[in-house]
């Protein structure tokens, strides 16, 4: 916590009654109407954020961790693809005895860009001292989508299978799949941590390579399915500096890319290529 011309009809096996054929785009040719935060949307995330609260009253510091983050980065993928430019992301996330939750939030600075609201929960299983299965729901919102028949919202369901290694190097197996998209994902990675001097500095380094294949990308539009099946990676690090017992700061560098992805995708119309991401912020916790 990160516009290429369009591609022609025949690309990625794409349905041509979703993408006009004379190579124009469908990017910012239609709003999609509802997509704007109901009242009834906004009373359910104070909800959530009270929630998480919640735990801080329930719990002491070793039971329990609140943080909320807030900070400024140059793009936002996810999964490869980059759903935004210049943004600012906030985000408060809560754990306790296994259960972890999540509301994140992400507002471009540009105006043609949509927002994204996601809120997540999930539980975690250790076994030993190395190995971790985490099951986690997310769901999210896509406030103000321009592509024609891309959804509001969809929900992912997730399993993450973790090893921590005798070197230090934590691999990881996650397995996905989105009931809007109707799309299975499969990632996996590489981190390692280096604790740094002053004490409270870490750098986390990471490398991940995933695959994607959705059998309709624009679920909201009538005729044939959008299919797509594409592959994505990229790396990076972050860099974590506690200069508080409450307050930390935070830097992020990375490089991430997708290989034959359907434009659609990406709401602000970027085709598979390779990116740069930074960015920075702050934490508080609790």
């Amino acid at each position: 916590m990160i516009a290429l011309p369009p591609p022609s009809c025949s690309d990625h096996g794409q349905s041509s009654s979703s993408r006009p054929c004379d190579g124009s785009s469908p990017i910012g040719s239609h709003i999609v109407p509802g997509t704007r935060l109901s009242a009834a949307l906004k009373w359910l995330v104070a909800t959530c954020v009270l929630a998480l609260s919640w735990l801080v009253t329930r719990a002491n510091s070793e039971q329990a961790l609140i943080e909320l983050n807030s900070g400024i980065a140059s793009r936002y993928f996810y999964r490869g693809v980059q759903r935004s430019g210049e943004n600012w992301q906030a985000s408060i996330e809560g754990n306790r005895a296994g259960w972890r939750g999540r509301i994140w939030s992400a507002r471009p600075f540009s105006s043609n860009a949509p927002g994204e609201l996601q809120s997540m929960l999930g539980y975690q299983w250790t076994k030993g001292d190395r190995w971790t299965v985490e099951t986690r729901g997310t769901h999210f919102w896509y406030v103000d989508a321009p592509i024609k028949g891309a959804p509001a919202h969809s929900f992912e369901g997730a399993i993450e299978l973790s090893c921590s290694t005798s070197i230090q190097i934590k691999p990881t197996v996650e397995f996905a799949y989105d009931i809007r998209f109707r799309s299975l994902s499969v990632e996996a990675s590489l981190a390692h941590v280096v604790v740094l001097n002053p004490p409270g500095t870490t750098l986390e380094l990471r490398t991940y390579g995933g695959q994607v294949a959705a059998t309709d990308v624009l679920p909201d539009t009538t005729g044939a399915a959008t299919r797509d099946n594409y592959a994505y990676f990229g790396f990076g690090f972050r860099l974590r500096c506690e200069f508080s017992p409450h307050w930390v700061l935070n830097a992020e560098a990375s490089l991430a890319g997708t290989v034959s992805q359907a434009q659609e995708w990406s709401p602000v119309g970027s085709a598979a290529g390779t990116r740069a991401l930074i960015a920075g912020g702050t934490s508080y916790r609790f």
